[in-house]
C-alpha cells in the first residue's frame, strides 16, 4: 500500500511529492510541501485529523460539511450572548474543518519539472 498523499508532521499538514509519468521518456514532479500548520490551541492531533480528512473520500467531505454546519448553527444561536467555556476551541475546530474542506475540494493543477 502506498503512503497517503497528505500526512502530518510536527504540527504541519504536508502533501507528499508525486511523480506523474507523461510518456516513456518524461515525468512531471510535484514536490513535498506544507499545506497548513496547526497552532497549540488545537494541538498536533488536529494536523493528523486534517491529513486524514484530505486523504478521505467524498463521504468524508460530506461529514465534515455536516460538522461545520453544526458549528455554524451553534455559533449563530450564541450570537450576541456569552460563549460557553471552551467556545474558542470550538471556533478553532470549525476553522480547521473549513480548511480541510477547502483544500480537499480544490483541484490544483500539478506543476513540476520535466525530466
Amino acid at each position: 500500500m502506498a503512503d497517503p498523499l497528505y500526512y502530518a508532521k510536527d504540527g504541519e499538514v504536508r502533501k507528499r511529492s508525486v511523480e506523474t509519468k507523461k510518456d516513456e521518456n518524461s515525468s512531471s514532479f510535484s514536490l513535498d510541501f506544507p499545506i497548513c500548520t496547526v497552532n497549540e490551541t488545537v494541538g498536533n492531533e488536529a494536523a493528523q485529523v486534517i491529513a486524514d480528512a484530505l486523504n478521505g473520500s467524498e463521504e468524508l467531505l460530506a461529514a465534515l460539511q455536516t460538522e461545520l454546519d453544526f458549528w455554524d448553527q451553534s455559533a449563530a444561536e450564541c450570537d450576541g450572548a456569552d460563549y460557553p467555556e471552551g467556545a474558542e476551541r470550538s471556533e478553532t475546530h470549525a476553522k480547521a474543518i473549513r480548511t480541510a474542506i477547502a483544500i480537499a475540494s480544490a483541484t490544483p493543477e500539478t506543476e513540476g519539472v520535466e525530466g
